[in-house]
């Protein structure tokens, strides 16, 4: 069968500084889900099981996880050393022969062992990360040389032209995956308690200054919009959820946006059959894949005509894509007055379905790892 392929070779090691909340890990577990000599190797280690179930579903079995229980912020000059860390542990403990190692970024420079047969860099840096390779001349020529000796994989056509463009170097398309089996419609639709959502990382990094600015451009000429704003946060994150009210407050907004800090699992499934749009305001991101649940969720998405969006809406079919801000309130305005329009993107949902499910991932994975 084609979900049991990857059982036919050997381990696979998939490695990133984190085992956190991020898109990442969706597309590992993908792996592990049904292959149990797959094992995800990290810095820290952030789930035990009931944190696990509360961010992934009791659908998905815990991985098996290798940590060194070292924190380290994703703005430190250290992630790389860290990672190099926990792999050269891992590595240590673990001499069998591998078929393959997966990293992202942040292992580019550990040197594969010679117990893997082949190692993989999937690059997908977001646009803060790209920013501070770019401005460090030392770290952009290493990343420049380093790229050239190994095999590197895309998490979409818009980074595989920035990896030839800026860093010279050849990639494989991987897309990635997120559970659309668990996001996809099933039975009546819901009642709209929200006209528009965003989900996101509660960060200052994520624009949602910017956000507020569109709600209130929007509200001008639909009073009655009702926003969402949703995402993961931190604790010692939680002082930038207050800032973000207070702004909310001074602009007018504070009796049309609800805020839900670190939903569930289940919690986002919810909020996607109860609002009518998606906003998705990165530009120059290099997929996404919070459009993608979106879409497959039956939620439209208004984007920016940049970056990875422009691989993932499909314009006027399951969303629209804008040239600029102002473009983006013109076009949320006009779709939240047009619910038959709506009604014809939520049911393209399946043109989006398959091409990110986690079955394409593991068959095109495998064709990669087997090549």
């Amino acid at each position: 069968m084609e979900e049991t392929r990857l059982n036919d070779i050997g381990p696979i090691a998939l490695s990133n500084p984190w085992f956190g909340v991020g898109g990442l890990e969706r597309v590992y577990l993908a792996v592990t889900d049904v292959k149990k000599d797959a094992t995800i190797v990290v810095a820290k280690n952030f789930h035990d099981q009931e944190s696990f179930r509360f961010y992934f579903g009791d659908h998905k079995p815990f991985p098996e996880v290798f940590d060194i229980n070292l924190m380290v912020e994703g703005d430190s000059p250290h992630v790389h050393l860290c990672m190099n860390a926990a792999l050269e542990r891992y590595f240590a403990k673990n001499a069998m022969p591998h078929t393959a190692h997966v990293t992202n970024h942040w292992g580019l420079f550990f040197t594969p062992p010679s117990s893997c047969e082949k190692t993989f860099v999937y690059f997908q840096p977001g646009v803060w990360e790209m920013e501070q390779i770019k401005k460090n001349q030392i770290l952009f020529k290493l990343y420049c040389d380093t790229l050239q000796e190994r095999r590197v994989l895309a998490n979409s056509m818009y980074m595989k032209d920035i990896l030839k463009e800026d860093f010279g170097c050849d990639a494989t398309v991987l897309y990635p995956c997120t559970d659309t089996g668990y996001f996809s419609q099933d039975g009546e639709e819901q009642a709209k308690k929200h006209d528009v959502m965003i989900f996101s990382r509660l960060n200052p990094g994520k624009q949602f200054t910017a956000a507020l600015d569109l709600f209130k451009d929007i509200s001008r000429q639909r009073p009655e919009t009702r926003y969402i704003i949703a995402g993961a946060i931190r604790r010692e994150e939680m002082e930038f959820l207050d800032q973000l009210k207070a702004l909310a407050a001074k602009n007018g907004l504070e009796r049309c946006i609800t805020f839900v800090p670190n939903p569930s699992l289940q919690d986002l499934k919810n909020l996607y059959a109860t609002s009518r749009l998606l906003a998705f305001l990165p530009k120059n991101e290099p997929l996404g894949l919070v459009p993608v649940e979106a879409m497959v969720a039956g939620v439209p998405v208004v984007a920016f005509n940049s970056g990875g969006a422009m691989e993932t809406v499909i314009s006027e079919k399951t969303g629209i894509l804008c040239d600029d801000e102002d473009g983006m309130v013109n076009a949320i305005v006009n779709l939240l007055d047009d619910p038959e329009k709506i009604g014809t993107m939520r049911e393209n949902s399946s043109l989006i379905e398959e091409r990110f499910s986690e079955r394409t991932f593991r068959s095109n994975l495998y064709d990669i790892l087997t090549s």
